[in-house]
């Protein structure tokens, strides 16, 4: 969109979002200036070694076990090389390789994802992890690829229009219902639109005793009795911003 000129024709002065929050109580909105959710950079590593009988695993080169080496390595290594005051994440959420349990299995695959609130921590993530599969190289004698998937910026709520669309909020559902909430892990592409204007984002409570699954669960689900808080909170906030 922002490619297309969304921001252009006509010139955009501010953005606001809103994303639905299982975790916030039905009603609530959570919303804060600065740092709200993080970058995403999802990847995938293609290991390659050399197939073997698993009864003689000297005659290839194991995949599986370089893999493992690089799992375990790359999370203690991030621990000493970035600063202890500072937010992020990587995990993997898929592994797979291997065709037979006595086999040695000739490549393997890992899909992850990191996340951090810095841009600095972002891109030392990457290098980290690329300069570690290249010390694998060494010590197992496989060869790798690395793909970065997709990747988004972390979501940075202008200060000042914060504040501004939290009061505009509170005048509507109350101030005991609008909770500085955040910054949280997950990531948004709003993010972009971050870095290009002053703009907001916020999240908008549907959990209850009824809905308590949370986000990316197969049972998910919403209360939908609360989406008109949405609109209602976009549309004063527009109001105010107007005046």
């Amino acid at each position: 969109m922002i490619e297309e000129g969304v921001l252009e024709n006509p010139k955009v002065d501010m953005v606001l979002g809103a994303h639905i929050w299982q975790p916030l109580k039905n009603g609530c909105v959570g919303i804060k200036p600065g740092a709200f959710m993080a970058s995403s950079d999802n990847f995938s590593i293609e290991i390659k070694g050399k197939s073997a009988h698993g009864a003689m695993p000297h005659e290839g080169i194991d995949c599986i076990a370089a893999a493992s080496d690089f799992i375990t390595g790359i999370q203690s290594l991030l621990t000493r090389t970035i600063p202890s005051n500072e937010n992020y994440v990587l995990s993997f959420g898929k592994i797979s390789g291997g065709m037979k349990e006595n086999t040695i299995a000739e490549k393997f695959e890992l899909k992850g994802t990191f996340r951090t609130f810095s841009i600095e921590v972002k891109e030392h993530i990457e290098y980290q992890i690329k300069n570690y599969l290249k010390s694998k190289e060494l010590t197992h004698n496989i060869t790798w690829n690395y793909e970065l998937m997709n990747s988004s910026l972390p979501t940075i709520n202008d200060h000042d229009l914060a504040l501004k669309v939290k009061k505009s909020i509170q005048n509507i559902i109350g101030e005991e219902n609008v909770i500085p909430f955040g910054p949280v892990m997950p990531a948004e592409d709003f993010s972009e639109y971050c870095m290009r204007v002053p703009s907001v984002f916020f999240f908008l409570g549907t959990g209850d005793e009824k809905y308590i699954y949370p986000h990316h669960h197969p049972k998910f689900d919403i209360n939908e009795d609360v989406l008109y808080l949405g609109t209602a909170s976009f549309t004063q906030a527009i109001i105010d911003l107007l005046k």
